[in-house]
């Protein structure tokens, strides 16, 4: 149950918004829509063991700015996913987008992606905004959803970049694609 306030803290309260007026309906500001979610799920799983080429897809259905992207390859239990979700992985990489072109983000995932490879980092992050039309997003979450090395992806939490951002898992490249 909770306590009743004592008097001095009634009082303290009092002065503190003495000279407040409550803001107008206009002045309110509305809360952000809930992002939606969109699971990607993997096209072929032919293309997953092929080296994948980035490329401008004017086909894709457009993401929204902030539309929720996750993607989890099945071999991935889901605990691990659950860690990625909640940012509880430590990032060993970034690669930030803003202000690049789809051909120019084509070019610096793909250098990013076989650096990570290279190096054995697994836990990635990548900041591609929301723009106006989240061209980017939507060809990122379309290149990922086939590149052989990511295992799984989501939107980033908020202190992170939110949805204009994504975590990434990527495959060991030296044991295989178990993480953890």
């Amino acid at each position: 149950m909770p306590r009743k306030p004592t008097n001095d803290e009634v009082a303290l309260f009092r002065s503190a918004i003495d000279g407040t007026k409550p803001l107008s309906n206009d002045e309110k500001i509305q809360p952000e829509a809930k992002p939606t979610m969109v699971k990607v799920a993997r096209k072929k799983e032919t293309l997953k063991n092929k080296t994948h080429h980035l490329e401008d897809n004017d086909y894709l259905e457009a993401h929204s700015p902030e539309s929720y992207l996750f993607y989890q390859d099945p071999s991935i239990n889901h605990k691990i996913v659950r860690k990625l979700r909640q940012g509880q992985y430590n990032v060993e990489a970034e690669l930030d987008l803003h202000g690049c072109t789809v051909q120019e983000a084509a070019q610096l995932v793909s250098h990013f992606l076989d650096e990570c490879e290279e190096q054995v980092r697994r836990s990635v992050r990548i900041i591609h905004g929301k723009g106006k039309n989240a061209r980017v997003k939507t060809q990122l979450a379309a290149w990922l959803n086939d590149h052989r090395q990511v295992l799984a992806y989501c939107s980033a939490q908020p202190k992170h970049g939110g949805t204009g951002a994504l975590y990434l898992l990527l495959k060991n490249p030296i044991k295989g694609e178990n993480f953890g």
